[in-house]
């Protein structure tokens, strides 16, 4: 079992991205009335803006079944200031931004020569509901990562959406779990023209994983250099890139 965060905010948004894991319609909303708080009120208290009172603290885990070891371990955290209960910059809208794959694949979208400023058009597109589109161009209008100029929806310059903490990773671990699903779909239901699914397994000495990260990530840059190289015409898909390197192997007993 994944070890959960000792700190009652932390574990809180840990629980919001389990349960999303485990049912995609699942939402902010659902988790809230799950609490008997109001929306607004769980999205305060998960962006650092509401302190987490001991009457806050004992009804939130109540209704989380939490046993008296792991409501002992969170004690020292209720009553923490504002100031402790920072992101860090990295705000809900950010971390949904990082973990839900269409918003990039929204602002690469936008790029293409059939291109629509259409939420039901994008959402068909994507395999995802109109809804779904509607909100990720909202927040990534919101987040200045996207404008609208006469209606027609174009990318902005600029946009650093990544913080390095625990919020940030758990995001991404969300987000490159559904793409792993979604190539699951694609090896089983694409043409082999249309896709590359292969693998190759080595020994290796572990020291030298440093190196392997450093040319894969020269080697996803130069791709992508290639790919978005100047041409006469607008291109005509979205893909993805996914490289993966890990180990096989448990420690010796």
């Amino acid at each position: 079992m994944e070890q959960r965060s000792s700190d009652f905010r932390n574990y809180l948004q840990e629980e919001l991205v389990l349960r999303c894991r485990k049912n995609p319609a699942y939402s902010l909303r659902s988790f809230a009335k799950s609490l008997d708080l109001s929306p607004s009120f769980l999205s305060k208290i998960l962006n650092g803006k509401r302190r987490i009172t001991d009457e806050i603290f004992k009804k939130v885990s109540t209704h989380l079944n939490l046993e008296p070891e792991q409501m002992n371990s969170f004690k020292n955290f209720v009553g923490a200031t504002k100031g402790e209960l920072d992101f860090h910059g990295l705000q809900l809208e950010y971390f949904k931004l990082i973990s839900d794959w269409f918003h990039y694949a929204i602002l690469e979208l936008t790029h293409v020569q059939d291109f629509k400023n259409d939420a039901e058009w994008i959402g068909a597109r994507l395999g995802i509901t109109a809804n779904q589109a509607k909100g990720a161009i909202e927040r990534l209008i919101d987040l200045e990562l996207l404008e609208e100029i006469h209606g027609q929806l174009r990318v902005t310059s600029g946009g650093n959406t990544t913080t390095k903490n625990e919020f940030t990773a758990l995001a991404f671990k969300k987000m490159q779990d559904e793409l792993l699903s979604k190539a699951r779909q694609s090896l089983w239901n694409e043409d082999i023209s249309q896709r590359d699914h292969t693998s190759i397994c080595m020994a290796i000495h572990t020291e030298d994983i440093p190196e392997v990260k450093k040319r894969l990530t020269q080697v996803r840059r130069d791709l992508c250099e290639y790919l978005e190289r100047p041409r006469k015409t607008k291109p005509d898909d979205v893909y993805n890139l996914s490289l993966s390197f890990f180990s096989l192997t448990k420690e010796s007993p």
